[in-house]
């Protein structure tokens, strides 16, 4: 179990396609419909434990596990496709969440307050104009034509989404670090992160002295030094040793900082990032959570409760208030991911006709996995002198059929030069073959020769190299 400091590496004990995500950010999507209940229905502010609000604490724990995820996805694919992958996922339910509240649930409580839908699509804040400006994530305006009205929380129909913005922002910032190539220099990262946890840490502590130059960027400094610390989980992963003892530890100092401290996420954010990842990996998910239903019911609800305010539901019990919400959201979420989001994420590998030659043209090593710190270069390991003269010796040579493992018979002296000589006839000439052109500066083999021991391939696994990939792929050697 790991109860000790000294563990296996965090990225052994997480396993990608076996751990307990999808459950935590649903229960996170959750926690923030069941705090945002109290303010859409008039019950006063969210729920709140000393001085954490549950609902910021769930959309910090979203933003840590993204810089986990979304770094993991940066570092295998080119910058091309990771963008064209965080589209699919962001854009197609976002824009669902817009067409439905602007062309279904709008309609519907400005019939219940007009008995018609005269004026509502002539409105300067009508549903088409509330799309287009607010399909980029830039939100222009909330409502739809002033509705929701005479509702506890009015002219807001889904507040939740203002998060979506900066999310996004980090995806951009994730790629644009990517591209430079600091994302192969975790090091550096690991110095930006220093820097600016520095500088607002400062501020926290002393805000007279600091002065108010970070006043103004709370929101900035938030998710940022969050993402980074889930970026940093993922660039380490193999330096961060799993163990119980510190996810423990990890759960409590969170628990700490967001009870005792206004700005938490400043001193609790890597800490944050261990124990979503902890719990992840201990806590087993339900085969049915495999699905991805927490972005739906984060996008999708409040338009419901605003939609059950309108009709008066809000007014009685809270509890059953929230249980309707909750019903009503998880619905919304199960059918867009089962008819829009797992369908659109099917198109991730797509690739234009007029860019398929060009992606061929560019080699598979970009699409190649590397590991955090690894550099996408190759490097030649020749054949050890022995090795050579091993297999020159012992007359073995390699099998016609790649995975065989049983040894061919070496030709006789005489049979191989009459095999030259008879080469040589068809080509018209006597002269040797001149040996093959050396390889362009820049471009090295990544296969190394090896003892023909097994027909089948090997992998060899090399130590952290700033300048080489983790993985070289080797390859049965050929009698020379």
């Amino acid at each position: 179990m790991g109860l000790g400091l000294a563990a296996r590496p965090l990225s052994t004990a997480f396993n990608r396609s076996g751990n307990s995500l999808n459950m935590i950010r649903l229960l996170l999507a959750a926690t923030v419909v069941i705090s945002h209940s109290r303010t859409i229905a008039g019950h006063g502010d969210g729920i709140s434990i000393g001085h954490g609000e549950i609902a910021k604490f769930a959309v910090d724990a979203f933003f840590v596990i993204s810089g986990f995820l979304i770094t993991g996805s940066r570092l295998g694919l080119p910058t091309g496709r990771y963008l064209w992958n965080r589209i699919l996922r962001i854009f197609p339910a976002f824009w669902a969440a817009l067409l439905g509240t602007a062309f279904l649930a709008a309609p519907i409580a400005w019939y219940h307050d007009h008995n018609s839908l005269g004026g509502l699509f002539t409105d300067a804040h009508g549903p088409v104009q509330y799309v287009l400006r607010n399909c980029l994530l830039d939100i222009g305006f909330w409502d739809v034509a002033g509705t929701p009205a005479h509702v506890p929380f009015p002219a807001v129909w889904d507040g939740s989404i203002w998060t979506l913005r900066w999310e996004v922002a980090c995806y951009l910032g994730i790629a644009a670090l990517g591209a430079v190539g600091l994302l192969a220099r975790r090091g550096v990262v690991l110095g930006i992160f220093g820097v600016m946890w520095a500088a607002y840490a400062f501020h926290d502590v002393a805000p007279s002295v600091a002065g108010g130059a970070f006043a103004h960027q709370q929101t900035v400094t938030r998710f940022a030094l969050l993402f980074l610390s889930g970026t940093l989980m993922c660039l380490f992963q193999d330096k961060i040793p799993f163990s119980d003892a510190l996810g423990a530890l990890a759960l409590v100092e969170v628990a700490v900082a967001y009870v005792a401290l206004d700005h938490a996420y400043i001193w609790a954010g890597p800490p944050l990032a261990y124990a979503c990842l902890w719990v992840a990996t201990r806590v087993p998910m339900p085969k049915l959570l495999r699905n991805d239903f927490s972005y739906g019911l984060y996008i999708f609800t409040m338009p419901v409760q605003q939609l059950l305010a309108v009709f008066g539901l809000a007014k009685g019990s809270l509890t059953v208030y929230t249980v309707l919400s909750l019903s009503g959201g998880l619905a919304l979420a199960a059918l867009s991911w089962f008819g829009l989001e797992k369908r659109v994420l099917k198109l991730k590998n797509f690739t234009p006709g007029f860019l398929k030659d060009k992606g061929a043209a560019a080699g598979a090593h970009r699409r190649l996995r590397r590991p955090p710190g690894m550099r996408a270069s190759t490097m030649v390991i020749p054949m050890p002198e022995e090795i050579r003269s091993a297999m020159t010796g012992s007359g073995r040579a390699e099998p016609s059929r790649r995975g065989a493992s049983r040894p061919a018979q070496a030709p006789a002296p005489a049979q191989a030069e009459s095999g030259r000589s008879r080469s040589r006839r068809r080509s018209g000439s006597d002269r040797p073959v001149p040996p093959a052109p050396p390889p362009p500066p820049g471009r090295v083999d990544e296969t190394m020769l090896l003892l023909p021991a097994s027909g089948v391939e090997e992998t060899m696994r090399l130590p952290p190299q700033p300048s080489v990939d983790d993985t070289v792929r080797l390859r049965r050697g050929r009698q020379r």
